[in-house]
């Protein structure tokens, strides 16, 4: 029980800081997507099944066996959630291919809608019937299925299926309504495709993955602007980072200061997970925590969040024995905070918040606790406590 009552305190605690730090503008990031999008009109979209008059907001469940989703708004209350209509009376009937089928960018919800014939293309709404419409047919042959929708630098991006060879990436521009596909021709095989992952946006563009090819890319949304910036060096096998790790994992990309955090493994004999940062010229660093004059390496253990303008994660700084630490990351120096437990029980995920950083901890002979990491104040300091 303390278990599931701690777990969803600080799932309403991620979901709440959420909402205050987008101050109702963009949700929805990386490439996990959401099924909420939340916006500034005081009210968030989301997809819902209906069952007997009432509409059930749908968990984890095979593909296959999805029935029929609507649209639906609400404002948090029970008077205040509705079915979004047309002038018939019809829903707006949503698609799922993936996570991500929702975002919000500048007040407009946008979604992956099926319409009459089955076709899954990129619609929008305002929260009105009238205000519903499709905006982009980006697959006019076929079913476009766009998802991992992510708004960076003023437009909309997606993997979306853009012909019979697959899924690359596409922009929308709520300007001029105008769908670009962006990697079609960037890995010089037109009749290939790009498959798109771990969408990330930073001040003035997105990075994204080609995971397949272990591929990096960043585009300001322009096809003349997109280009591979960073590969897997299969080549190295010891010795100093050349130039990129061996092996690029699409786990825990973060866009921060404009660059972009991403783990990786340094070489074929070095089997942990390692934190990189990488800028939109293709210069990469690894980071490391300076201590008493000497580089350590960090074994990434656990997720990278963000929290109050800074970076946190759990890593390894043992040369031997397991080392587990929180670490902190301002863009320019690593810093190690260390809590009043011996045994540095650091192994859960972090949850990142405006009001600190948290993690649920269980150990072996001590109740359940909440791990705060107070940020709040500028320096962090440690606070635990049962909840």
């Amino acid at each position: 029980m303390i278990n599931k009552q701690l777990t969803q305190l600080a799932a309403a605690i991620g979901v709440a800081t959420m909402m205050t730090a987008c101050g109702g503008g963009s949700s929805s990031s990386g490439g996990g997507g959401t099924t909420v999008a939340e916006g500034g009109n005081g009210f968030v979209v989301f997809p819902a099944a209906e069952s007997a008059g009432a509409i059930a907001v749908l968990r984890a469940t095979a593909r296959a066996a999805l029935p029929t989703e609507y649209l639906y708004k609400t404002d948090g209350t029970p008077a205040g959630t509705s079915k979004i209509v047309d002038d018939n009376n019809n829903g707006f009937e949503v698609g799922r291919f993936g996570g991500g089928y929702m975002a919000e960018l500048d007040g407009t919800f946008y979604f992956a809608g099926k319409d009459s014939n089955g076709d899954v293309e990129l619609w929008a709404t305002d929260g009105t019937g009238a205000g519903t419409e499709r905006v982009a047919d980006i697959y006019p042959n076929g079913n476009g299925q766009p998802h991992n929708m992510v708004p960076a630098a003023g437009k909309l991006f997606m993997n979306a299926v853009v012909d019979q060879f697959g899924r690359e990436l596409v922009v929308f521009d709520p300007v001029t309504n105008d769908s670009v596909v962006l990697s079609s021709n960037i890995n010089g095989n037109p009749t290939s495709n790009t498959a798109p992952e771990s969408l990330t946006p930073v001040d003035g563009g997105l990075f994204f993955f080609d995971q397949p090819a272990g591929d990096v890319y960043f585009t300001d949304g322009t096809a003349a602007g997109t280009a591979k910036i960073a590969t897997n060096n299969d080549a190295i096998t010891g010795g100093s980072l050349a130039k990129y790790p061996e092996l690029i994992g699409d786990d825990d990309w973060l866009g921060y200061n404009g660059k972009l955090l991403f783990t990786g493994r340094f070489n074929a004999t070095d089997a942990e997970t390692r934190l990189y940062e990488l800028d939109q010229n293709g210069n990469i660093e690894e980071i490391v925590f300076v201590n008493n004059g000497f580089n350590v390496r960090l074994d990434i253990t656990q997720n990278v969040v963000t929290s109050n303008g800074k970076v946190y994660f759990v890593a390894d700084a043992g040369a031997s024995v397991p080392d587990l630490h929180i670490f902190e990351y301002d863009g320019s120096s690593v810093v190690k905070l260390t809590g009043s437990e011996g045994n540095r029980p650091y192994n859960d995920s972090l949850v990142g918040t405006s009001l600190g950083l948290f993690m649920y901890v269980e150990q072996a002979g001590v109740a359940p606790y909440l791990l705060r990491v107070d940020n709040t104040g500028g320096s962090a300091r440690g606070w635990r406590g049962i909840a």
